[in-house]
């Protein structure tokens, strides 16, 4: 009765503000549409370039504080010797020079590329200190792992992608806009403080947010038990309102959460701190205490982090929460921040989980082609042709912000981000999306294949980031989240264990229930080493029930699944 109460009141009183409104803005319409353009107009001139001139400045010294390039040179050299079939050095050459015919790139552009890509410097600067034989040295090591010769010489008309160097490609987005996206993002917060979750802010960095367990689970006891393994959430391009529902999932099933939002890639505006504001920040104190189901978002933060702000401002939450381990879930650009934990403090990283990650494979140019330097293509007036433009329209409306421009062109250092397969945890589990449009997906499949001791979840029917739109792949997804907390040792983890009979071999391919094609056999490699796998409609429905068979839902929580055979449990773990 309480609920109706209250949420009649509240229809009432949005009802009254909206004729409110009505009854001011209505006899204004005309001079506001008149007024509208020139604050527009203001706020291109006083904000927009402003902040663009100081965001587009060059970092001196634009490279890593602590780098062995050498090292990074070699790992890439034995990915290069090791590819099933050899590489396709054109494709790969031509990828990185902007669609150029591979035989216009000589010998002396490839040696400035090497010093571009592994030790960030010019030809010029390797010479000033001292290493100018460097790149011709590489360039040969190229030429015998590649088994090719590259003409001698130089072509100044080949360029390649040189983002870091280059101008920020952002485009102005005007104010309307953010203010639509802050909107977007004050409603995910309103319902996340209706599913339980209460924000604390500090130093005007983080905000954090509580939710005791018994307020989303109901028809539990859990209240009095000890906090379960946290599951720490890191998203992607947009923002965690994207993620409402797959967060909600996680909180059905009983675990707490440590939801980070990183400003610089949610298209939010905000102050832009200098590095130097954002280390004061993080070596704050946070303020908050953790207690049994805890969310945090980065809500308040500049909007421009390095990745390796964000990993810092991370492990400073985890720190001051006094949290030792946590199942990290990542998601595209998050999942740089999960390689920079894993590679910094592995003892704080429990489990991994990365869904479309974005982060392997970052030698290969697929990510700077189909994101910062994707171009329209006109094929036509035909349907895929239209949906082609509206892909790349959504996609530049996001790559072209001025923040995340910077975030991506500033300090972007894929020698600390990129994670090599052999880096990654065992037993470690990658979502792998068959069509995605920003990186090739069937490249680092056969990179974690051939390091064996990562479990790859492969859907070939989906493309980047879709699997948000699937209900029954999220219940899957929540399912093996569920496998990787038992396996961890959590207390409210027993629906993970009938799953991972399940989820045992290194390689799945996921059929969504209907899809043309694809036999959801696992590919590759004997049939005996690895088990068929249901449908991740049968996944879901074993979750979660089926719906025409339940009057009213039920808690994800609620739901029992068998135990695993013995020889199961102990291959999961």
């Amino acid at each position: 009765m309480r609920t109706i109460t209250r949420g009649v009141l509240g229809a009432t009183s949005l009802v009254l503000i909206a004729y409110t409104l009505y009854i001011i803005i209505w006899p204004l319409r005309w001079r506001l549409l008149l007024v509208w353009p020139v604050v527009e107009a203001l706020f291109f001139v006083c904000v927009f370039l402003p902040r663009y001139d100081r965001l587009n400045k060059q970092p001196q010294p634009h490279e890593p504080a602590d780098h062995d390039a050498m090292r990074c040179w070699r790992r890439f050299l034995r990915y290069a010797r090791e590819v099933p079939g050899g590489m396709d050095t054109g494709a790969y050459i031509s990828g990185w020079y902007r669609g150029a015919d591979p035989s216009q790139v000589k010998r002396g552009n490839l040696e400035e590329f090497v010093a571009y890509g592994f030790w960030y410097r010019s030809l010029q600067q390797m010479a000033d200190a001292g290493l100018g034989h460097v790149p011709g040295q590489m360039v040969e090591e190229l030429q015998a792992a590649w088994g090719v010769s590259f003409e001698p010489g130089y072509n100044p008309g080949a360029s390649f992608l040189g983002h870091l160097w280059e101008p920020l490609n952002a485009s102005w987005r005007p104010l309307a806009f953010y203010l639509l996206v802050e909107g977007v993002g004050r409603g995910g917060r309103t319902l996340l403080r209706r599913w339980g979750f209460r924000r604390h802010q500090h130093s005007q960095l983080l905000s954090a947010g509580t939710c005791p367990l018994q307020q989303v689970l109901t028809m539990t006891a859990m209240d009095a038990a000890p906090p379960g393994l946290p599951v720490l959430f890191l998203h992607g391009v947009g923002g965690l309102p994207a993620y409402l529902g797959l967060v909600l999932q996680m909180v059905a099933g009983g675990h707490p959460i440590i939801a980070v939002e990183f400003k610089g890639v949610s298209l939010r505006l905000g102050k832009v701190m200098t590095a130097d504001e954002v280390e004061s920040a993080v070596v704050g104190s946070y303020g908050a205490a953790f207690s049994q189901h805890t969310t945090f978002d980065l809500l308040h933060c500049p909007n421009v982090m390095t990745a390796d702000e964000v990993e810092a401002a991370v492990v400073g939450m985890l720190d001051e929460l006094r949290i030792e381990r946590a199942c990290v879930m990542a998601h595209s650009y998050g999942t740089f921040i999960a390689s920079l934990l894993v590679r910094r403090h592995p003892q704080r990283v429990a489990s991994l989980y990365l869904l479309d990650p974005v982060t392997i494979g970052m030698f290969m140019p697929y990510l700077l082609t189909n994101f910062l330097y994707r171009r329209f293509e006109w094929s036509g007036w035909n349907k895929a042709a239209l949906l082609g433009v509206a892909k790349v329209a959504v996609r530049k409306l996001a790559a072209n912000d001025l923040h995340l421009c910077a975030t991506f062109a500033r300090r972007f250092y894929w020698t600390d981000l990129n994670m090599w397969p052999e880096d990654l945890p065992p037993g470690s589990v990658v979502l792998l999306s068959g069509k995605d449009d920003l990186v090739d997906s069937n490249a680092v499949r056969v990179m974690l294949e051939r390091a064996g001791h990562v479990q790859v979840v492969f859907n070939p029917e989906l493309t980047h980031g879709a699997f948000l739109l699937v209900p029954e792949v999220k219940a899957a997804i929540l399912g093996t989240l569920q496998q990787l907390i038992t396996a961890s040792g959590s207390a409210v983890a027993g629906l993970g264990r009938g799953l991972s009979s399940l989820l045992l071999s290194k390689t799945h391919t996921l059929t969504l229930a209907g899809a043309a094609g694809g036999s959801g056999a696992a590919p590759g490699g004997a049939a005996s080493a690895r088990r068929a796998l249901p449908t991740l409609a049968s996944v879901a429905s074993t979750l979660l029930g089926s719906r025409k068979e339940r009057a009213t839902p039920e808690p994800v929580a609620s739901v029992r699944l068998p135990q695993p055979p013995a020889d199961a449990a102990a291959a999961d773990s």
